[in-house]
């Protein structure tokens, strides 16, 4: 709790009523074997879940649009002008089987092959 104190201090950002239950709740999610510990593959998993807004196990090209600007709200940053376009670059190049969507074995094989994405190369 103190990590999420710190860091709203840090953003200017006043913490909510109920904010320890919250953050509990979304830990408990995250946590899924329990151990009170959330591992790489934890969070990787919490983030493909997020993203994946259909819950069909794989990622389209309008759920990472759709990911990417609910970051750039939360964030109050501005995307730049044809991020659009390099997102589906990079997605076409992910899509190993060229179905249309991206399954988690391939954004896991693609982040061993180049890293992972820099995010920041898309806002203003």
């Amino acid at each position: 709790m103190d990590a999420v104190r710190y860091v709203a201090k840090e953003q200017g950002i006043k913490l909510p009523r109920g904010w320890k239950k919250q953050v509990r709740h979304i830990f408990q999610s995250v946590d899924t074997n329990g151990d009170k510990k959330v591992s790489k593959e934890e969070l990787l998993s919490a983030i493909f879940q997020a993203v994946d807004s259909n819950d069909d196990g794989e990622w389209s090209l309008e759920e990472v649009y759709d990911a990417i600007e609910a970051v750039a709200e939360h964030a109050q940053a501005t995307l730049k002008a044809g991020w659009k376009a390099e997102v589906a670059g990079a997605f076409k190049e992910v899509d190993a089987d060229n179905s249309g969507k991206v399954s988690a074995a391939e954004l896991k094989a693609a982040i061993k092959e180049h890293g992972y994405p820099d995010l920041s190369e898309l806002f203003e």
